[in-house]
């Protein structure tokens, strides 16, 4: 992993026409301080007023998917960086506490039996929906009261970004 990261910041420089970087740090990192004026940052951005925080559509959408407790979303791919089955497992926990609770998982991938397998086996899988991809994420959050991200390496998630835009609290 390293070694490649060595490889590819080597020969950029060679190779590159346009050097893009999603922060000064990063484009200094990769392209090294001879090139501190050459590099443009193209900050992660997203659109807020899609995100920003509505009562009526969070009323709506709750009610449209069957929630009336406490709602954790999770947004990702079922793989195992993701950590889905750890979450389920955790929510099995809150669950307990909460029997009102729900957890919504949206995203699809080759882990996604593992994680069904592990909400039945917990006995959770009343209360936890898989949403699978979807185009609606925004409105998802709205519906929901915490985001939770429990994965095991990963740097800033647009979803993390996106959940903080609609007001939602963070778990990462």
């Amino acid at each position: 992993y390293y070694a490649l990261h060595y490889i590819a910041r080597t020969r950029i420089n060679k190779v590159a026409d346009k050097m893009y970087a999603c922060s000064n740090e990063a484009g200094l990192w990769l392209f090294g301080e001879k090139n501190r004026d050459n590099f443009t940052v193209v900050n992660n951005g997203i659109d807020t007023d899609v995100f920003r925080f509505n009562p009526e559509l969070r009323e709506k959408k709750r009610k449209e998917m069957g929630l009336s407790g406490f709602t954790i979303f999770h947004a990702g791919a079922f793989s195992a960086v993701k950590n889905q089955s750890y979450l389920i497992s955790a929510f099995a926990q809150f669950h307990k506490k909460y029997p009102n609770s729900h957890l919504l998982l949206a995203g699809t991938g080759e882990l996604i039996y593992l994680a069904r397998d592990t909400a039945r086996e917990l006995g959770v899988s009343e209360s936890v929906q898989f949403l699978g991809q979807r185009s609606d994420v925004n409105k998802i959050m709205q519906a929901a009261d915490m985001l939770v991200l429990p994965s095991l390496k990963e740097g800033l998630p647009f979803a993390a970004i996106e959940a903080q835009a609609t007001g939602l609290f963070c778990i990462i």
